[in-house]
């Protein structure tokens, strides 16, 4: 008797345990699959710029019920999107809501906000940001993007000293760009007068580096 009910606990304690076991390959397929789909979805627009409704719709939706790198890269075509439309503080609410997740998709997303915050002349915010970039990859950007804030807030002293550290620790290809913008202050003995066109397109030009860089953190 004794053992007939200690074989029936057995094959219950069993079933449950096979339910269990079912349940969590089934949940850890479906996000799978549902990770994949959205990875192959990505992999598609990441490529368009010209972003229909209907999947700026399902980016959003996949931004705002998931998590992970996947969410992270969303949100980035997302807010470039709402870039694109001149709405400026969206986008960088979007990329604010964005970190917390891969270490450096995070700081991927850090320098482009820092250069959306100057946009929206948010200097001290961008100070902020960039000060929160953790990857030692990311120093020499760090630095000229510090050095433009600087610039931008009339701190030519400050912008001079960040630009000359940036020439420290950037590859060769960017330091004329940088030695170009530390110069024009240099050169007006205190009076600013860098070309903000000029430092826009430059911000531009590194916003597209990152598209690639974050787009190879899938």
């Amino acid at each position: 008797m004794v053992e007939s009910k200690l074989e029936k606990h057995f094959w219950w304690c069993f079933l449950a345990l096979v339910v269990i076991t079912g349940v969590w390959i089934y949940r850890d397929h479906v996000n799978a699959t549902r990770e994949n789909n959205f990875a192959n979805f990505y992999t598609t627009i990441f490529e368009n710029n010209a972003i229909s409704p209907e999947e700026l719709k399902q980016i959003q939706d996949y931004v705002d019920n998931n998590s992970g790198v996947l969410k992270q890269l969303a949100a980035v075509k997302l807010s470039k999107s709402k870039i694109d439309a001149n709405e400026l503080q969206a986008g960088f609410d979007i990329l604010q809501n964005a970190i917390g997740g891969d270490a450096i998709v995070d700081d991927l997303i850090r320098l482009r906000l820092a250069r959306l915050a100057n946009e929206l002349n948010k200097t001290d915010d961008a100070l902020k940001i960039l000060a929160e970039v953790k990857h030692d990859n990311f120093k020499g950007q760090v630095l000229d993007l510090i050095g433009d804030t600087y610039a931008l807030a009339k701190n030519n002293d400050k912008a001079v000293e960040n630009y000359n550290a940036a020439l420290e620790v950037v590859a060769e290809e960017f330091k004329k760009q940088i030695e170009f913008k530390r110069n024009s202050l240099l050169s007006t003995e205190g009076v600013p007068s860098l070309n903000l066109g000029e430092v826009k397109a430059e911000q531009a030009e590194a916003a597209a580096t990152e598209d690639v860089a974050t787009d190879s953190a899938k």
